[in-house]
């Protein structure tokens, strides 16, 4: 059995798709690996302690009041 702190969990897009990850309260981006935020008993920050959204049991991410989540923001491809 893997130690909690070893432990990935996964964040999706809206579609379903794997883009970030977490390990030991940082959230990394999937494809490049850079930390991107932090995650705090399920609430994601940006990394100068913005708001950015919260991670559901599904590993999808939703934003305040219903809202879109800021976080998808950083993996909006234009």
């Amino acid at each position: 059995m893997k130690p909690e702190s070893l432990t990935k969990m996964l964040i999706h897009d809206d579609e379903g798709a794997a883009i970030a990850y977490t390990r030991d309260g940082i959230v990394y981006d999937l494809v490049s690996g850079a930390r991107i935020a932090k995650l705090q008993a399920g609430q994601i920050y940006s990394l100068d302690g913005q708001f950015l959204g919260t991670r559901l049991p599904s590993g999808k991410v939703r934003g305040a009041e219903g809202k879109p989540a800021p976080f998808l923001n950083l993996f909006r491809r234009e």
